[in-house]
């Protein structure tokens, strides 16, 4: 079956936790270093280090791109640093690139800051793909304490969160394939009524964030009847609004993971298994 181009799944997460400081740094380096052989960063960006142009980040000796990175994370004047693929963002399969969006401290009303993980759909061709996404999101998640994040097709976010951006501090914007909702999140919604809906899995991290996740495979994001339930997440969590899609859900669509490989089994009390 043949993929639509340009198709990509996006794991974001907003957060009011101070990210220009060498112990967030180190960690989320020490993420990047742990899959870059598995998806390999073509190029990066961010501050003074790279004045606003793309990097080579193949060229460099590891311990250079350590540095490098380090530099462009720290420095005050950057407000977007992230390891990028170049013309591979172009193919279905590309790896995964990491961007960070710093809230702007010139700002008297800062935004939260924002750091997202893409990937092109076509990396998922197992499920055990789909788990090592996840894995990764779920590291991303643990370092930066997120108000509030989401697993879902990049297109469908960008139409269902609108203006929503300052939205994570007050409510959940919308519900998503997978959500993740911080512990102040949680103490200000009814939890019976979050846990009673249907899900196929969910996870408590250990830093308080609750990760939920609607089905076992992200080709449901583009089943009419599956959008159908996440409008109903959305009201179930209090959400600003009715999920508004985008036209994702026509055309020609990617396989269902489950057509290709046994499905796993849902668990109430698992991880992303």
């Amino acid at each position: 079956m043949s993929r639509p181009p340009h198709r990509r799944f996006r794991a974001a997460f907003w957060t009011d936790k101070p990210l220009k400081n060498w112990e967030f740094t180190l960690k989320f380096i020490g993420i990047v270093e742990d899959y870059e052989q598995t998806f390999t960063p073509m190029s990066f960006f961010g501050g003074d280090a790279t004045r606003a142009q793309m990097q080579k980040w193949e060229d460099s000796e590891k311990q250079s791109k350590v540095d490098k990175l380090a530099n462009a994370m720290l420095s005050p004047q950057a407000i977007c640093v992230g390891l990028d693929n170049g013309i591979r963002a172009f193919k279905q399969d590309f790896p995964f690139s990491y961007t960070i969006h710093y809230a702007d401290p010139r700002s008297k009303k800062p935004a939260p800051s924002v750091l997202s993980l893409d990937v092109g759909y076509g990396y998922f061709q197992s499920f055990q793909q789909l788990e090592t996404f996840i894995a990764v999101a779920e590291r991303i998640s643990a370092i930066a304490d997120p108000l509030w994040g989401y697993i879902h097709d990049v297109d469908d976010s960008l139409a269902i969160m609108g203006r929503h951006r300052f939205a994570p501090r007050r409510y959940a914007p919308a519900a998503f394939w997978g959500s993740y909702f911080g512990p102040a999140m949680l103490a200000r919604m009814d939890m019976r009524k979050l846990l009673s809906f249907r899900h196929h899995s969910k996870k408590e991290l250990e830093n308080g964030t609750l990760y939920m996740q609607m089905t076992a495979d992200p080709a449901d994001v583009y089943d009419k009847n599956r959008r159908k339930q996440l409008r109903k997440f959305a009201r179930a969590v209090g959400a600003w609004r009715p999920n508004r899609f985008s036209k994702t859900a026509g055309g020609d669509l990617p396989p269902r993971l489950s057509d290709m490989q046994p499905q796993p089994r849902s668990g109430a009390k698992g991880g992303s298994q």
